[in-house]
């Protein structure tokens, strides 16, 4: 997969001077303030005499003991979200939640984790100067456990090398799929042929089509953005769109596999609060900042039509291509190894494994490399398992761990 991300296009942080007061903290000084009330107003029954003071000091006590009571009452019992220029994304309930993307792992190593993959090649990770990590690019969920696995192994100056990206060109982690969970500072480069596309023209037709339509959906939409201080007349071609917007949306996200339950209510709900002027200090980037998240979700499932439509001629096409591809990754490989640094590289199972539907001459090359360093090849237990990957590849054993 080609390293393809929606741009916002819109800052998503939020602007100077809008979170210069955190609500709890007012609830706090509030309830301290009713304390230095009622605190004064006993101060005043004790040290000064006559009908006034007792009047005034009752006051003091009445007033700092409601301030005090309704700053408890709030604390305790609310706990509401709503969309606010701090968070746009708050309040999305009805949309389907895009997982856990574009955030850092933290480091968790636990026995649960590990017992999760299975680890094989001729050295312990602790030694190793090459790591691969063979993944069904239709499972993302392993990338998760790449990027923990990449952090605990990693040195300033070690290269990752990713699939679908053009050999020596130079990426950020977070815009590629493979390396989404990986916070800032990783080097990414690609490790494919240069002319990887026109090998698999015929695999990736499809998905550049409907990629192509994301796009194009994603431009139609910020077209139709009202002007930041807005009337609402000015907001008569959005609403004219939403219908068309929502309808392109349902088609891509069948072929993405992505669930459309609520979606319709909540464009339309969002749309409504934008009328209102509700969704913030800056309600249009809010409403766009939102909508784009579905958008988003929809393209990081891009490998899992590509992989679960396949046909016999697309799966030949690639499985013959292997060979050329693996080459040319054993040449990025070398680059990075020769300058005395590590390499991780990141690929489908079959560039790394034979399995049951490839052939023995298609991984040939990677393993005859890979044997000249001291290498891991990481993959999921149940993948190995399930694909009897231990049985048609003898050569590489498991390792203790």
């Amino acid at each position: 997969m080609s390293a393809r991300t929606i741009s916002p296009d819109l800052p998503c942080e939020t602007p100077k001077g809008q979170n210069a007061v955190c609500p709890t903290c007012l609830r706090i000084t509030a309830f301290v303030i009713g304390l230095l009330f009622i605190v004064s107003g006993i101060l005043i029954l004790k040290l000064v005499p006559g009908i006034g003071a007792l009047t005034g000091g009752s006051i003091l006590i009445a007033t700092g003991a409601l301030i005090s009571g309704i700053s408890v009452i709030i604390m305790l019992c609310i706990n509401k979200t709503c969309i606010n220029s701090h968070n746009p994304n708050t309040n999305t309930k009805d949309i389907p939640e895009s997982g856990t993307t574009q955030s850092n792992i933290e480091s968790n190593n636990s026995d649960a984790k590990d017992d999760n993959l299975i680890v094989c090649g001729s050295s312990d990770p602790d030694h190793a100067r090459v790591f691969c990590f063979a993944e069904k690019h239709e499972k993302p969920a392993f990338r998760k456990e790449i990027a923990e696995f990449i952090q605990k192994h990693y040195s300033p100056g070690d290269i990752i090398l990713v699939e679908g990206v053009k050999s020596g060109e130079v990426i950020s982690a977070k815009k590629h799929q493979q390396t989404s969970f990986l916070p800032d500072g990783y080097i990414v480069e690609g490790w494919e042929p240069h002319n990887f596309e026109e090998l698999n023209h015929n695999f990736f037709k499809k998905n550049d089509e409907m990629y192509n339509r994301l796009l194009a959906l994603q431009k139609q939409l910020k077209q139709k953005l009202p002007p930041k201080n807005y009337e609402k007349k000015d907001l008569y071609e959005l609403k004219k769109f939403l219908p068309q917007f929502i309808k392109e949306y349902n088609q891509l996200a069948e072929y993405y596999y992505v669930s459309t339950k609520n979606v319709k209510k909540a464009i339309n709900d969002l749309f409504k609060r934008l009328e209102k002027k509700t969704l913030g200090t800056d309600n249009v980037k809010v409403f766009y900042v939102v909508v784009l998240k579905l958008l988003q979700k929809l393209e990081k499932n891009q490998s899992k039509p590509l992989y679960k439509n396949i046909t016999s001629e697309q799966a030949a096409e690639l499985i013959a291509n292997a060979p050329i591809r693996n080459e040319s990754l054993c040449h990025s490989m070398e680059k990075v190894l020769s300058s005395g640094k590590k390499v991780f590289v990141i690929g489908g199972l079959a560039h790394f494994f034979q399995a049951p539907f490839s052939k023995p001459e298609h991984v040939a090359g990677i393993k005859k490399y890979l044997s000249k360093y001291p290498s891991v090849i990481v993959t999921q237990k149940k993948w190995y398992q399930n694909l009897k990957l231990a049985q048609l590849n003898p050569d590489l054993p498991i390792l203790a761990r």
